[in-house]
């Protein structure tokens, strides 16, 4: 499975009204090589220690991740992955990640099911998520296993 951020999952019922406000989030933004762009390439250190701790917020936040769905639901589920980009298995029963990402849907989440089985769910939240909201996702996550 892909986990690029080109592709989006808009329902019908909203997709003109999120279409238009890509297509205006996007004609807002600033290309260059200043500090006050919004993006370009890395030129100076402010844009270089802005990544890094992009890379940190994200490290961060997965091993908070990752700690707490192993504190909440146990030795059922195996956590692997990298940073916020997570899969989530449980070790015994194959169809759950079809129930996990049905329910997790229904609760607001939006996952993917992955590996060549369909047996893990997988995630890529945005890197400034806040933690709340990922202790959230446990909670609904933890009801399901």
């Amino acid at each position: 499975r892909c986990a690029a951020g080109s592709r989006i999952l808009v329902f019908d019922a909203v997709y003109d009204r999120f279409k238009q406000m890509l297509v205006d989030a996007a004609n807002a933004l600033k290309v260059g090589t200043t500090d006050t762009d919004d993006y370009g390439p890395v030129i100076n250190e402010e844009q270089m220690k802005n990544m890094l701790s992009s890379v940190e917020r994200a490290r961060a936040a997965g091993e908070h991740l990752r700690d707490r769905v192993v504190a909440r639901c146990g030795s059922n589920l195996e956590v692997r992955g990298v940073g916020l980009m997570i899969g989530i298995r449980h070790r015994r029963d194959p169809a759950w990640a079809t129930r996990a990402a049905r329910r997790l849907l229904a609760s607001g989440y939006l996952v993917l099911t992955g590996d060549p089985t369909g047996a893990t769910i997988t995630l890529t939240p945005p890197l400034d998520i806040e933690r709340q909201r990922l202790d959230d996702f446990v909670d609904v996550l933890s009801s399901i296993t």
